[in-house]
């Protein structure tokens, strides 16, 4: 316990609507960062008497590393059973250090999992990518090692760290990124990629090719190219069945058919996260 180490504890339960409702995702992430104002240490969990499954997290891993994107976290440390990530096809190693998270390093987690944890290896590493997205340095270590946490943050520890990339996504982009679930997908043409990706533009309808699934206006959709690929997710500008009477349109063309509508973007460049 933490009592005989002078520490309190308050224990949280979350599911993912808490962070799916924007409202509710602000109000989390204050209640947080309050505890931890007052030297209380959260302890979070799935709150699974009422996550239906079709939303529930999935796994520890994912929910710590979406709670340690919520609160901004400078580190997230995943304790497992494994020392790290091993490179079970190469030197048969702990690999040290993870500048960037490829095919090779998925690669290797495909070979290390754990009948104990969900998912094993593999969940860790789409956890470490979703936290160094957000800006979170990311440790993968064994819980079993003696006074571990401090080893790893002092440099000392057995483990593999995960570098995080880049500049940390804004908080709404962060939250578009990571904390929606999407109710359909945009396919655009090949030309649009560039546009979104490289130069940040916003998704225009000549730009767009099609639409599945069902949405309306304002809710939050992927975004793929040809290939069927999702590259990108942001707040849809129109619903489903409006994309089908626009797509591929130019500007003068939509302006005709939504006479004084202010904001004609199929999804405006402020409400889109490429991923």
């Amino acid at each position: 316990g933490l009592d005989p180490h002078g520490l309190t504890a308050a224990q949280v339960l979350l599911t993912h609507e808490d962070l799916r409702a924007r409202a509710r995702f602000l109000g989390v992430q204050a209640t947080l960062r309050q505890l931890i104002a007052y030297g209380t240490i959260p302890v979070i969990n799935e709150n699974d008497t009422v996550s239906a499954a079709e939303i529930k997290f999935g796994d520890n891993d994912t929910l710590s590393a979406l709670v340690a994107s919520l609160i901004q976290a400078d580190h997230l440390v995943i304790l497992s059973t494994a020392p790290g990530l091993i490179d079970l096809r190469g030197t048969g190693q702990i690999v040290p250090v993870v500048e960037r998270i490829t095919p090779e390093i998925e690669a290797m987690a495909g070979g290390t999992t754990s009948e104990t944890a969900v998912g094993g290896m593999v969940s860790k590493i789409s956890a470490a990518r979703l936290a160094t997205r957000a800006g979170c340095g990311v440790f993968i270590a064994s819980g079993a090692e003696p006074r571990i946490l401090a080893r790893l943050l002092s440099g000392q520890g057995p483990g593999t760290f995960f570098v995080p990339s880049g500049l940390p996504l804004e908080a709404r982009k962060r939250w578009l990124a990571h904390f929606q679930r999407p109710g359909g997908t945009l396919r655009v043409n090949a030309r649009a990629i560039p546009a979104l990706r490289e130069r940040g533009s916003s998704l225009l309808a000549v730009g767009v090719t099609g639409a599945e699934g069902e949405f309306a206006a304002g809710d939050i959709v992927n975004i793929a190219g040809p290939d069927g690929l999702v590259f990108a997710r942001g707040k849809a500008g129109f619903s489903r069945e409006e994309i089908g009477g626009l797509a591929g349109r130019q500007g003068d063309e939509l302006a005709r058919l939504y006479p004084g509508r202010r904001r004609l973007e199929v999804v405006h460049r402020n409400d889109l996260v490429v991923l």
